[in-house]
Formats: structure tokens, sequence, C-alpha cells
């Protein structure tokens, strides 16, 4: 694998563009507070979404690879990445929403599940649902389901807010360790991301994954 040459902004706030050598391909990083993101950078990242951009992001359980659940080309630049040789079989598109009441516009949250799923969110869980007909076809599973997460992180919170519509989401690629640094996670997927938002060096933590597709 070519080399990608990475060094951490320090100006905070300030995009950059980082070359990928030798071949000269580029994209940008973004340092963001995630606690507090600034207005301006949340719109310079939806605009990006909205261009049918994938972004690397944080969230309450390390970094993501996302795009707009309204961009079919973003679908499919996710989708290749979700199927590169190294990750082929091995992760599923999950739709990450601002709330149950959003994700019930792409997924069905019957009754019978829907305090369950209320009392864990927003929080560290994928629920599986049957997928609506709204949700595209790429993004559900062979079951016609998908993979639902409303995530306790301030910046994925803002960000939804900014763009207006959910996102669909894989869990980006890691190097073996307990941290999620997005510079070194750029190296593996460089030249298929248009930005990558730098929150800094997070935990890596795994989502509790339930199942709730059953009778």
């Amino acid at each position: 694998m070519e080399e990608v040459l990475l060094e951490r902004s320090i100006r905070r706030g300030s995009i950059h563009r980082v070359s990928q050598q030798p071949v000269g391909v580029s994209f940008m990083i973004l340092p963001v507070d995630p606690e507090h993101p600034h207005e301006r950078h949340l719109q310079q990242i939806a605009e990006v979404l909205q261009r049918d951009g994938v972004i690397v992001y944080p969230t309450d359980t390390a970094y993501g690879l996302a795009c707009s659940i309204e961009s079919p080309k973003g679908i499919h630049r996710l989708e290749a990445i979700k199927n590169g040789a190294k990750r082929r079989g091995k992760k599923r598109f999950t739709l990450v929403a601002p709330s149950l009441g959003v994700a019930s516009r792409f997924a069905e949250v019957e009754d019978r599940i829907f305090p369950l799923i209320r009392d864990h969110v927003p929080g560290p869980y994928t629920f599986i649902l049957n997928a609506h007909k709204l949700t595209p076809r790429k993004v559900q599973g062979h079951r016609k389901t998908i993979g639902v997460r409303i995530p306790d992180h301030p910046f994925v919170a803002a960000l939804l807010s900014e763009l207006g519509v959910p996102l669909v989401s894989i869990s980006a690629p890691h190097p073996e360790g307990t941290e999620s640094d997005p510079l070194t996670i750029a190296p593996l997927v460089g030249r298929g991301v248009d930005l990558i938002v730098d929150a800094g060096v997070l935990p890596l933590v795994v989502s509790s994954v339930i199942d709730l597709t059953g009778p």
C-alpha cells in the first residue's frame, strides 16, 4: 500500500489538504472540538456530504465512515470501501439517526420493541430492525434489515441537525490497538474519502448489537 504522509494540524479549526504520495491523491482534514463543534465547521462537513462525499467522523464508539442517506453516489462509494479486500464480509451498513422518531421513517419500530430501544438511546447500541421501503436497497442487509444507531455524542448530534437527514455509516478500519486515531485510519481509506473530521484520538469501543427482527 502506498504511504500516506499525515501530520495533525496545529491550527485547530482550519482545513488543510494532505497529499497522498506518490500519486498526488488528496483529501481534507478538519480538526474539530467534539464537545462544542463550531457552526461553520458543521456547515462545511454538511456541504461535503450533500455533494456525495464520504467522511471519516468521530462517534461514541470510535471513528466511522459515512455518507448522506440521500446520496446514492455516496452510498455506492461507501459500499466500495466496505467491500474492499481487507473488509469483505465483515461490516454492514448502519443508519445513524438523531432520534428514534427519525429512525422509524427508515426502519420498523414496532410497539413491542419501542420501550427497549427508547431506554437505551442515545448510546453505544446498534439495533437490527426490519427496513422500510424508504431505506435504499444497497443499505439493507440480505434479510432486508438495517442496523440503527442513535449515538450519544455531541458532534454527531450537531452534524445530523445541520445535515437534516440520517447518515449511512460503517465502522472505520483500525490498526491493531485500543485507540481510534483518524490519522492512522487515513492510510487505509485515503483514496475513498473526501474529508477526515479530526477530533483527536478516541478509545476504541465496540457497540453492542441487538437483533430485534425476530417474532
